[in-house]
């Protein structure tokens, strides 16, 4: 036996309960259909390739003497990086996915990219994501496809 005081409540409850309701499903509708991240530079859309930075660690300076007379040069930061940078491509060396490949060509001491005109920018911000863009352009033949 419910009073008049009671059943008003309790209709006031459901009716909370049903834009509350509403207000979630809405929420959970916007947050599934929600668009995906792209990345817009000068009006142009621009696809993003996962890519980890490459850590370069810090050079042991200190002076080795070797059995033969050979000494250890130690280079500075700059070239440090530089060098350990193209190793580690080198090693890592064909690289291909959708939108350009990488190889290294022995004879000529660089790394040559396959890259069509379009997808240009997308090897350079791979390039700059990766850490790589610190090698000199002198190290790169770019040819488009």
């Amino acid at each position: 036996m419910l009073t008049g005081y009671t059943r008003k409540t309790m209709l006031k409850q459901t009716k909370i309960l049903i834009i509350i309701g509403g207000v979630v499903f809405i929420f959970a509708l916007v947050v599934i259909f929600w668009p995906e991240k792209i990345i817009i530079i000068e009006k142009k859309e621009i696809k993003t390739i996962p890519a980890s930075v490459v850590l370069v660690p810090t050079q042991d300076k200190t002076p080795l003497v070797s059995d033969t007379g050979a000494m250890k040069t130690i280079l500075d930061d700059d070239q440090y990086k530089k060098m350990y940078l193209i190793n580690v491509l080198r090693n890592n060396c064909p690289v291909k996915n959708d939108y350009f490949e990488i190889d290294y060509d022995y004879a000529v001491d660089k790394f040559i990219v396959n890259v069509p005109v379009k997808n240009l920018e997308i090897f350079l911000q791979w390039k700059k994501d990766t850490g790589y863009n610190f090698i000199n352009d002198n190290y790169w033949i770019i040819k488009n496809d």
